[in-house]
């Protein structure tokens, strides 16, 4: 047999709904009309859009990527180093260096897609730009010979 519908729970929903629905009708219009979220200090929040947020979110997975397959890589050299000739740890070994080995094709081949696709369409991500520091003479740079 089905329940019927209990008219005090249906009443209790029912002034719930409207109680709330009247207490967003009559609030105030916005209460933070005013606020300036620009940081002061010169940094480029203000100037982030959308594209630049997908460009970093794709800079930041390829380049997590690599490192993770890079440390597979590594891993998996160091798991046939200490298999000491164990067939089962040695062929443990090679297929961890197999597929980490498949990951990083699979990382530069998304970057390589990635970088057709920004030459043949003119979308403009940067994934060129990311900036590695080098070491120069410390006389010639106030930086203690680090530049960015």
């Amino acid at each position: 047999m089905a329940k019927g519908v209990n008219m005090r729970d249906l009443r209790k929903l029912i002034t719930t709904a409207t109680i709330l629905a009247s207490g967003l009708y009559f609030a105030a219009p916005v209460f933070a009309q005013n606020i300036n979220l620009c940081p002061t200090n010169g940094g480029n929040l203000c100037s982030l859009t959308i594209p630049a947020v997908i460009t970093g979110l794709i800079q930041f997975v390829l380049i997590v990527a690599f490192l993770l397959a890079f440390a597979f890589l590594v891993m998996g050299g160091i798991r046939w180093i200490l298999s000491g000739g164990d067939k089962a740890g040695t062929e443990a070994a090679k297929g961890t260096i197999t597929a980490a080995l498949i990951g990083l094709i699979v990382v530069l081949v998304a970057w390589a897609i990635l970088n057709l696709v920004k030459t043949f369409f003119g979308i403009n991500f940067d994934l060129g730009s990311l900036a590695i520091p080098t070491i120069t003479n410390p006389a010639t740079n106030p930086n203690h010979g680090i530049t960015p």
